[in-house]
């Protein structure tokens, strides 16, 4: 088995890239995808589980053609609907700012953005927002207090918002000073992003301290920007919430076939596989890594896949590799989700999930990807062609589906 498979652990288990690489631009009910070469409305559609009939309504003229660098209308399917979306990095904009517009904790970004630092924080960046939980609004607020304290050598710590208010339907700046008992100016000061964005229901203001009890020059002083909570800051406090792991539990699920059933090259597949991974295991183990390894065979049928999943120590994992066969890795897939656990998948090309959840590492290019490839190269050399297809019948449904996605793209481009 190629040693090749010592890659497989050690990219799993170090930081994920964030979020989608297409330059998006995030509205209420769309978002902008920047198009990148070889991409086909039927592969932007999979990756957004959206049909290309969204895409063209958003987007007159796209069922013509396409091009690399234009950018196309998502529609944002979440949108008010408490789930997650798609939020694209704007100038200007930091993690506090981030929190503050949906309501969501810094923390629940980061987990939901897997490999999201204040390095990579960065304009065009497109990141997931998660759907706001009961207790965001207090945790926001704890770890703007926690993590905006003031460094100084002098003077003890000292937290820079005295509170923290949530903007309630038709308050305005005038009001919510007014009810703090401070000035329009020193709320702006405390918010700066108040200068140049409208006030929002749900939004969350720093409340500064007043300036009261101190001399006339001092009042005249506004608070100062510097007091909302950095990227750093934030970034850092979410990290050490989240322990350092210091054993590894890793499950390995494919089929092995134990019980003699199944095809004999199938079975020797498998079994070079798991040689390779051990190899990768001890490799990592020779650097300090500590590892359990929990493996399972799970057949050729998916009633064994719930049955791995039903056992207590499955909760406990930390990654999983496998299932091998398409149809079981929708119920890996989800439990991996719930459970926060990363999720490997080495061999199946077919499914959408990796697209839907951040912590799954698919090792072969989706099956969506390679059909825009060919769907491209196809109308591109047929352009004046006119398409006759056979239908064997022979019940593949993978043909199906490719036949489906062909017509579809023809159709697009008016290829009779």
């Amino acid at each position: 088995m190629k040693f090749i498979q010592a890659l497989y652990l050690v990219a799993a288990l170090s930081v994920a890239p964030v979020g989608m690489m297409a330059q998006t631009h995030s509205s209420d009910s769309y978002f902008l995808h920047t198009i990148t070469k070889g991409q086909s409305l039927y592969s932007i559609a999979s990756m957004y589980n959206v049909t290309t009939a969204d895409i063209i309504k958003l987007n007159p003229g796209s069922s013509e053609q396409i091009k690399a660098g234009e950018r196309l209308k998502i529609p944002q399917k979440n949108a008010g609907s408490g789930q997650q979306t798609f939020h694209t990095i704007q100038a200007g904009e930091t993690l506090y700012k981030l929190t503050q517009r949906y309501g969501v904790t810094a923390q629940h970004i980061c987990k939901a953005n897997p490999g999201l630092s204040a390095e990579n924080f960065r304009i065009g960046q497109v990141i997931v927002i998660p759907a706001q939980t009961e207790s965001s609004e207090e945790t926001i607020i704890n770890e703007v207090k926690s993590a905006g304290a003031v460094s100084s050598a002098s003077t003890p710590l000292k937290p820079k918002c005295r509170d923290m208010h949530r903007v309630e339907r038709k308050e305005t700046i005038y009001s919510i000073s007014r009810l703090y008992g401070i000035t329009e100016a020193e709320l702006i000061a405390a918010n700066p992003e108040l200068r140049t964005e409208k006030l929002k229901k749900g939004k969350f203001l720093c409340i500064p301290y007043t300036s009261a009890g101190n001399n006339q020059k001092e009042q005249e002083q506004p608070v100062s920007p510097t007091t909302i909570p950095t990227d750093n800051e934030l970034f850092d406090k979410s990290k050490k919430e989240n322990p350092k792991i210091s054993t590894i539990k890793a499950a390995v699920m494919l089929p092995f076939m134990t019980d003699g059933s199944g095809n004999r090259d199938e079975q020797i597949r498998m079994v070079e596989y798991y040689e390779g991974f051990l190899m990768a295991v001890d490799s990592l183990k020779e650097k300090g890594v500590s590892i359990d390894i929990y493996t399972y065979d799970t057949y050729n049928n998916t009633s064994s896949v719930k049955s791995i999943l039903a056992k207590d120590e499955m909760k406990n994992m930390n990654i999983i590799f496998g299932p091998a066969y398409p149809e079981q890795v929708k119920p890996v897939a989800d439990f991996a989700k719930k459970n926060n656990i990363r999720l490997v998948i080495p061999f199946t090309s077919k499914g959408n999930e990796v697209f839907n959840n951040p912590s799954i590492y698919q090792i072969n290019t989706p099956q969506s990807y390679l059909y825009s490839e060919v769907y491209e190269h196809f109308t591109r050399k047929f352009t004046n062609a006119n398409v006759i297809f056979l239908d064997a019948e022979d019940g593949d449904k993978d043909k199906a589906d490719f036949i489906k996605g062909l017509k579809e793209e023809l159709k697009g481009k008016h290829i009779p």
